[in-house]
């Protein structure tokens, strides 16, 4: 190895740019000395915004020691992990310590990341400083700027043209914030953006994985646990700690119904009592004609922002508190019981079975548990979750915007039970949204 390993502990200060952008691509990153090199692409990576299953593999300035004839010249020495049979020809990352190729400030060293088109982006890795070390924290990220290219940009170059397109424009775009035509860009990637906190999140559980992980608690809800197992190791550690933080458990939170969500709830169940009273549209359109029903019984009550009669029956559809048989709308018996029961109403909407395989389902439990555990609305950390869980967007890596969508679309039920504050996307829960984001995990109300 270059360098022999540290004797007492230390932060390293690195300096990581995606070498070729401009402008540059930054992060500026505190990790600890001993991270072997394959945590140290999990920070990189992290830190950068690349998502999916990606490979990697390192270059290194150093000398071969060699038992019998000592070092021998300097040379670039190859560290890569081994997927099943592919490893680039060099030595394995797994036993190489960070302090072993990175010993003074100012010293280098190079991360090469292969996507799914074969495209190779280069990282390089500066450290800036040796800093004491940090108890609390294995990596953080401290500073950076500016977002990682989509995964299908064809290299550093061609980013770079589209960026230079974006940012100056060009005769009939339509929008400074559209994606230029024939660029595979989604549209709403902003080559600007860059989302410290969202980040620094997501990266104190990626490099905290344990070597040997620990299964999650026996305790905690069945689909809690389900998910867990189908996530790879960084997921399963995010997901311990978004659990224990949360208090989720096995058994349900308390089932109250908040008093300012009542007047919700009744809205809820005028939907149900106008299907169940005999209603028999005389049109082809029995949604439109159910929801004027149901607007005639509401007796003129607001409805919340961004909301409506229409909305109202097919979010009932969505909660399952009505469904279609031979052709006509009939109610659920979890929509009959919330008739007389409003609690149970509010426990169905929270306990609502989903199934577990999908990525409605899986980013709804997930989306509760990131609430629960008192964490940013940055979807960097459920989209880290979801992507290990093997979640993909059609045939292509999920990406955090299409996590963002699913996230925003499972806020309308909420709305409509009060638990959003305004009809804005970013709108924050109230605190009877984050009630029934904690009764969703079987936590406690309030922490």
């Amino acid at each position: 190895m270059p360098f022999d390993r540290r004797a007492e502990a230390a932060t390293y200060r690195l300096h990581v740019a995606l070498m070729g952008s401009d402008p540059e691509i930054w992060r500026t990153l505190d990790v600890a000395h001993d991270l072997t090199l394959g945590p140290v692409f999990e920070a990189t990576r992290t830190a950068m915004g690349w998502s999916g299953f990606l490979l990697h593999f390192f270059r290194v300035e150093g000398r071969v020691r060699d038992a019998v004839r000592g070092p021998a010249e300097r040379t670039e020495l190859t560290y890569s992990p081994a997927y099943g049979t592919w490893q680039r020809a060099g030595l394995d990352e797994s036993g190489v310590r960070l302090d072993e190729v990175l010993g003074r400030v100012g010293d280098r060293i190079r991360l090469a990341v292969v996507d799914d088109f074969g495209d190779e982006w280069w990282h390089e890795l500066r450290l800036d400083a040796v800093l004491p070390a940090d108890p609390t924290r294995r990596a953080r990220c401290v500073a950076g700027a500016r977002a990682c290219p989509p995964g299908d940009s064809e290299g550093i170059e061609d980013y770079n043209e589209v960026v230079a397109v974006w940012r100056h424009g060009w005769p009939g775009r339509r929008s400074a914030t559209a994606a230029p035509p024939g660029v595979g860009w989604p549209r709403s990637h902003d080559p600007d953006a860059f989302d410290l906190a969202g980040v620094d999140e997501v990266l104190r559980h990626v490099v905290s994985v344990p070597q040997t992980p620990v299964p999650m608690r026996a305790d905690v809800c069945d689909r809690l646990r389900d998910l867990w197992w189908r996530c790879t190791d960084d997921g399963r550690a995010a997901l311990d700690v978004l659990a224990h933080d949360a208090g989720a458990q096995r058994t349900p939170g308390e089932a109250d119904v908040p008093g300012d969500v009542a007047d919700r709830l009744a809205d809820w169940i005028d939907v149900v009592r106008a299907v169940n009273d005999g209603f028999a549209p005389a049109t082809s359109d029995p949604d439109r004609e159910l929801a004027r029903a149901v607007e005639a019984r509401r007796g003129g009550r607001p409805h919340p922002p961004g909301g409506g009669p229409e909305r109202l029956v097919a979010l009932a559809f969505a909660a399952g508190l009505l469904r279609r048989h031979r052709g006509r709308i009939v109610t659920t018996v979890a929509g009959r019981h919330g008739l007389t029961r409003p609690d149970l109403l509010w426990r169905h909407l929270a306990t609502r079975p989903l199934r577990p395989a999908t990525l409605a389902g899986d980013a709804a439990l997930v989306g509760a548990l990131h609430v629960a555990a008192g964490r940013s609305r940055s979807a960097l950390l459920p989209h880290r979750i979801l992507t290990s869980a093997g979640h993909t967007d059609a045939e292509d890596p999920l990406s955090v915007e299409t996590t963002e969508r699913v996230l925003s679309s499972l806020r309308a039920p909420l709305a409509y039970c009060g638990g959003v504050s305004g009809p804005e996307p970013g709108a924050p829960l109230t605190d009877s949204g984050r009630r029934l984001c904690r009764l969703v995990v079987g936590a406690p109300p309030t922490r």
